[in-house]
């Protein structure tokens, strides 16, 4: 079960495509930022993101770059031990940085079963004030 942090109108979830095409890479960066920022100007202190590749993994990593300048938390919601296991080696090495990077790390489950990954979406969606799509 997640845990509830106490401070939950300060969270703000992360949620999006598992593939981004290469073209579009560039600006939804910069968008995201932009709308990551806009969350800390407003309060948001803590962003949790699913630890998948493609949006989850551009999330955190504007999380993690925002940490360089903001007092701020990603918390990375994993839906099972051994997520990671059909990543490229590529993805496999971004995600552990990731990881190690993180503020906090919940793992829901230690082995993959049927619906677990709604099971982490529907987690992360009940502790969050905001969706960030």
């Amino acid at each position: 079960m997640l845990k509830k942090i106490p401070d939950k109108i300060y969270s703000c979830c992360f949620t999006g495509h598992r593939t981004i095409p290469y073209e579009k890479l560039i600006s939804p960066n910069d968008i995201l930022t932009r709308e990551t920022e806009k969350l800390i100007l407003n309060g948001i202190k803590y962003f949790y993101c699913g630890g998948a590749v493609g949006f989850d993994t551009l999330a955190a990593k504007v999380v993690l770059e925002l940490k360089k300048i903001y007092d701020i938390q990603l918390i990375i919601v994993v839906p099972n031990m051994g997520q990671d296991k059909y990543f490229t080696e590529k993805q496999k090495k971004e995600y552990n940085q990731i990881l190690h990077h993180a503020d906090t790390v919940i793992y829901l489950s230690d082995h993959y079963y049927k619906g677990c990954m709604q099971k982490r979406n529907t987690d992360i969606r009940y502790i969050r004030k905001d969706v960030l799509r």
